[in-house]
């Protein structure tokens, strides 16, 4: 028994400061006041947003799987607005494109292009679409990878 308890005490133990650690993964004051440009030029901070929800999310236009998700963020940002802000990062080569692929969806969120800093920011992106949720003092409480459903980021945001 006291072999079998070790190892799943570990296993717990290892668990819970993970947990803990990514629960508390707050962004660096250097990362809160890089200034980002949009695509339609006008500069922001993420620090402007302290106070609101925030939701950060990677993505690219050439991605099927940002593609889905995008529509659920653009509800999503015009259902909670008014304590909800959504940054889009994209990664996309060719802006031409992945501005006329805004347009014909019409989506109204802040759009910038990924940096490297911005993206040590968040400790690296491993693919797209990755999701951030900040809670309202920036610190990140929720990350989603990959496609995530609607209902799944709305619910987190909720909480």
């Amino acid at each position: 028994m006291k072999k079998t308890f070790q190892p799943l005490t570990f296993i717990l133990l290892f668990a819970l400061a993970s947990f803990t650690l990514f629960a508390s993964d707050s962004l660096s004051s250097v990362c809160r006041k890089n200034t980002l440009t949009s695509v339609d030029g006008k500069k922001i901070t993420l620090e402007q947003f302290k106070g609101k929800k925030v939701l950060v999310v990677f993505w690219a236009s050439w991605c099927s799987h940002c593609r889905h998700e995008l529509p659920d963020i653009q509800k999503i940002y015009d259902k909670y607005r008014s304590h909800l802000e959504v940054v889009a990062i994209s990664a996309d080569d060719d802006q031409a494109a992945m501005k006329a692929y805004l347009a014909q969806n019409h989506y109204t969120f802040p759009v910038v292009l990924i940096t490297p800093e911005i993206e040590k920011c968040f400790g690296g992106i491993e693919g797209f679409p990755t999701t951030f949720l900040l809670d309202s003092d920036l610190n990140i409480v929720n990350k989603f990878l990959g496609y995530t459903e609607g209902n799944i980021i709305e619910d987190s945001i909720k909480k």
